[in-house]
């Protein structure tokens, strides 16, 4: 049976797309960050970062799906609480989607100017809309790093303000987003 949305919690589809993309971006940087580990010309390494990139292409695709349902689908009210936490909370949901949004194109535009496909899984290669540009391409995986390390800490900020309301607030900002018990 599945719990639709309330005043009070997300319903199903929004609670599976959330956690949908928790999963998919944390393999995703957990695969950039251990290819570092290896040698460059590894096929190890070149397996993490096929990933890395099908990874990308599956958070692009789903946060527009996740934009269409929270548009149809209002996010349940925040606890009472002071305004600069509920402007707070709202500008980190923002630049969570920006980043989800941002990185994915900075990533793909880094190997469309490198020449290098961008794939899905082997399923298929999305085409290359630029051609190679190594200066234009370095400049822009550096903004791709750059926003890698903006989404660490966006979403360690985002965690942690989730475990305050849970443990210190004892509200249920977190327990909304769970899965429904029993």
């Amino acid at each position: 049976m599945t719990v639709p949305a309330s005043a009070e919690r997300y319903g199903a589809v929004a609670r599976a797309l959330h956690w949908s993309m928790f999963l998919l971006i944390a393999a995703m940087c957990l695969a950039v960050e251990a290819r570092g580990w290896l040698p460059k010309e590894s096929a190890t390494r070149a397996s993490l970062m096929f990933f890395h990139k099908s990874c990308g292409v599956a958070v692009f695709a789903l946060v527009w799906v996740r934009l269409a349902w929270r548009a149809m689908h209002p996010a349940p009210k925040l606890p009472a609480g002071p305004a600069w936490q509920h402007f707070a909370a709202h500008a980190g949901h923002v630049a969570l989607y920006l980043l989800m949004i941002g990185l994915p194109l900075t990533g793909y535009l880094t190997s469309a100017y490198a020449g290098r496909a961008v794939p899905f899984f082997g399923l298929f290669e999305l085409p290359l809309a630029v051609g190679p540009d190594e200066a234009l391409g370095h400049t822009v995986k550096e903004f791709h790093e750059a926003g890698a390390t903006v989404l660490y800490v966006v979403v360690a900020v985002h965690v942690g303000a989730a475990l305050w309301h849970h443990f210190v607030q004892k509200d249920t900002v977190l327990t909304r987003m769970l899965p429904q018990r029993g």
